[in-house]
C-alpha cells in the first residue's frame, strides 16, 4: 500500500476540486441526515484531529505560525496527566500558553490540557504562572 504524501494529495485536489465537490455535494443532496450522521461519527472517533484543525484555523486567522497535529495533542495531555494544569480536574480544552492572538506559535510546546472552569475564568493555581 502507498503511503500518504500530502503534497501529492494537494496536488490531486487541486487537479480536481471541482469535481470532488460535485460529488460531496451530490451525496450531500441524496441523503442529507447520512452524511450529517458521518460527520458526526467522524468528530466522535477523531476528537483530537478536530482539536488540531479547529487551532490549525485559528491560527491561520491570526497569521501566526505553527501547525498543531492530533498527535502533538495527545503528546501535551498525557505529559500532564489528562488533567487541567490549573487545578488538576478532568481536563476539557485546550489553552495556548502564550494566546494566538497575543502572537504564540501554534505548537505542541505551547498547549496545556484545561478544564472549562479554569479556561472561561482565568484562575490560576498558586506558584503558576
Amino acid at each position: 500500500m502507498a503511503r500518504y504524501n500530502a503534497e501529492t494529495h494537494r496536488r490531486w485536489y487541486e487537479r480536481n476540486r471541482e469535481r470532488k465537490l460535485a460529488q460531496v455535494k451530490a451525496q450531500y443532496d441524496a441523503d442529507p441526515e447520512a452524511h450529517r450522521a458521518d460527520k458526526r461519527r467522524y468528530r466522535a472517533e477523531n476528537p483530537f484531529k478536530i482539536r488540531a484543525l479547529n487551532a490549525n484555523a485559528m491560527a491561520r486567522t491570526y497569521g501566526v505560525g505553527g501547525t498543531l497535529t492530533a498527535s502533538g495533542i495527545e503528546a501535551r495531555l498525557e505529559i500532564w496527566g489528562w488533567r487541567c494544569w490549573k487545578c488538576g480536574a478532568s481536563w476539557e480544552e485546550i489553552d495556548h500558553v502564550l494566546p494566538l492572538w497575543r502572537g504564540g506559535p501554534n505548537l505542541a510546546a505551547n498547549i496545556r490540557p484545561v478544564c472549562g472552569r479554569c479556561n472561561k475564568t482565568g484562575r490560576s493555581r498558586k506558584g503558576v504562572i
